[in-house]
């Protein structure tokens, strides 16, 4: 499977935004069909494991680990989560661990593994680079991520010491989203007020300068829908 920008995207005009407030929401960023191709693979293909905050990092429960968990153990966790994030900084959502996968060789035909080839390609870089404004950018890492109800990300800004992390991106690939279900990435201003929304939607790539005040607010336990997406951040070394 090949990946191609959508060939209508204008980057000059794109930086021009972009640089005026360090975000952006690239709408249709690949042709539909390719696009189309990712969000099955996400909704019916892909094995997901629960991803959350544990002892000041983030704890992974591989796919094959959580679905063979009790339904009681399963329940701790979620309450150690739910009681953890009403004090400090927590997050819970389901991850699928794209690069780490695809850099081991595994399942070499799976579309995620093409995205990240795709996002690590240079016409790709080159487009990041020039809508950014950031030419030291050289590579980008990948996970793949699943929100339903009860999933949340707390706000924080992704910059961590030693990390060469410039550019946070979400390529969201979900359909059908209803605004009362939640999962809006927020940005937020220096006084902590909302500053832009960006609704789950389709085949959008969203970016924002690191380091950046940032959440995802919480999926209510009604919701019905998945929100997919594939993210990550592009790196200058």
């Amino acid at each position: 499977m090949t990946f191609n920008l959508n060939n209508k995207l204008d980057a000059a005009a794109l930086g021009r935004e972009y640089q005026k407030r360090g975000f952006i929401q690239v709408k249709d960023v690949l042709p539909n069909p390719a696009a189309g191709e990712l969000h099955n693979c996400l909704a019916k293909d892909t094995p997901w494991g629960l991803f959350y905050f544990k002892d000041d990092t983030g704890e992974r429960i591989p796919p094959e680990d959580f679905e063979k968990m009790p339904g009681d153990k399963q329940q701790e966790i979620f309450q150690f989560i739910f009681k953890t994030a009403r004090d400090g900084y927590q997050f819970m959502f389901f991850y699928h661990p794209v690069m780490q996968n695809a850099l081991a060789g595994l399942n070499p035909d799976f579309p995620l593994h093409h995205w990240f080839d795709f996002i690590n390609s240079e016409p790709l870089l080159d487009f990041v680079r020039n809508v950014t404004g950031i030419p030291e950018i050289v590579r980008a890492d990948a996970m793949a991520t699943r929100f339903v109800g009860n999933c949340f990300l707390h706000c924080h800004r992704d910059h961590q010491e030693g990390r060469t992390r410039r550019v946070a991106y979400v390529m969201n690939l979900t359909r059908d989203w209803n605004p009362n279900w939640g999962g809006y990435l927020q940005i937020f201003n220096d006084k902590m007020n909302i500053e832009h929304s960006f609704k789950p939607a389709f085949n959008c790539l969203n970016m924002f300068t690191v380091p950046r005040d940032h959440s995802v607010s919480t999926v209510p336990p009604f919701c019905p829908g998945e929100r997919l997406s594939l993210t990550g951040w592009f790196h200058e070394a």
